[in-house]
């Protein structure tokens, strides 16, 4: 959805990389079948101190599958 640019590819890179690791990390990374990030073409909204800001949005994909025809979801819980 739009055109492919330098700085999103190095989001993507580094959002990957750091997600790949948290499941290494965390899970047993051998169960996943495929696992990655999505650079999404909306903005949100956060805080920052006192003021706001307005960040890309990635969505996080892990799945688990037996064949490759079906897959089912991995529930990613956040650890502290």
């Amino acid at each position: 959805m739009g055109a492919v640019n330098k700085e999103d590819l190095e989001i993507l890179r580094k959002a990957d990389d750091i997600f790949i690791q948290e499941l290494e990390r965390t899970i047993s990374y051998g169960k996943i079948w495929q696992a990655f990030v999505a650079l999404l073409p909306v903005k949100t909204v956060g805080v920052m101190g006192d003021a706001r800001t307005y960040e890309r949005v990635g969505a996080l994909r892990a799945v688990t599958s037996l064949d490759g025809m079906t897959a089912s979801g991995i529930l990613l819980r956040y650890h502290f």
